[in-house]
């Protein structure tokens, strides 16, 4: 054996002691040069939670909002990037922080749809910027091409934005659209790790990020199970918000809380 070996090569027992407390070898063992980040819990200050809507978004950290198709999903997003555009006055009188929104969306038109909701929000539009895409370079002689934003890839892109920005908001909408070609989003591992680093980044720049999501067609109790497509959407935001009808009136819609991991849950509110 290797420590047959070395003994006989000279070896002593207080040598074997100090290459057995040694970090074990690099590379030949499948190991990396990585380390683990240990921090010891002495060094780490506690700090509240900070919120640009109390008990329903926080900076810092993801919220979903999820519900059937045509509930106002898109709309509600758009309105609460023009509260924050204008600092604007939440419905229960809190005041919003005035700041900055950044928007993605796939399935509504900047021109046609957006712009008009939040002129009709009375956003501060100066104030607010949309993603549209990526602009690749095919070649160095050739013309830039856009593609789809992918948090597979973009992550690094849309940090430099916000930072650019100074955004306290930024909505995906529907956040399915964003993952990149490659990511299952039925796969809690796969989408683990494009949102992981999507909390990561927005707990460092301390923006608030809404996921937009649609219901599936289950019939579970528990409106978490309903999320379309992985578990891991709902698992890793620390705020879900549900949008449904309201049963005793038909013209309105409720916004309800379903998962809040950072505050006591807020009354449901209704909207039409």
């Amino acid at each position: 054996s290797d420590a047959v070996d070395y003994f006989k090569q000279g070896g002593t027992a207080e040598g074997l002691r100090d290459l057995i407390q040694d970090e074990p070898p690099w590379g030949e063992n499948g190991y990396t040069d990585d380390e683990l980040d240990l921090v010891s819990m002495a060094d780490v200050q506690p700090v509240s939670i900070r919120w640009l809507w109390g008990g329903r978004l926080a900076k810092g950290k993801l919220t979903v909002i999820m519900g059937d198709p045509g509930l106002g999903k898109s709309l509600l997003a758009t309105y609460c990037a023009a509260q924050v555009s204008r600092g604007g006055e939440w419905p229960d009188g809190e005041t919003c922080e005035l700041g900055n929104a950044i928007i993605m969306t796939a399935e509504d038109g900047l021109e046609d749809t957006v712009r008009p909701r939040l002129d009709a929000a009375k956003a501060n539009v100066s104030q607010v910027a949309a993603i549209r895409g990526v602009k690749k370079k095919k070649g160095e002689t050739e013309e830039r091409t856009d593609r789809m934003f992918r948090l597979s890839e973009d992550i690094g892109k849309l940090e430099r934005a916000i930072k650019k920005k100074k955004a306290t908001l930024v909505f995906l909408d529907p956040i399915a659209a964003y993952l990149g070609p490659d990511v299952n989003a039925n796969s809690d591992p796969e989408v683990r790790s494009v949102l992981g680093p999507l909390a990561a980044m927005a707990e460092r720049t301390g923006v608030c990020v809404i996921m937009v999501m649609h219901l599936n067609k289950g019939t579970s109790v528990n409106a978490l199970y309903r999320a379309a497509m992985s578990i891991a959407f709902v698992a890793q935001a620390r705020v879900v918000l549900g949008v449904v009808p309201d049963p005793n009136d038909k013209e309105r819609n409720l916004l309800l809380p379903v998962k809040i991991n950072v505050a006591a849950p807020g009354p449901g509110l209704g909207y039409r």
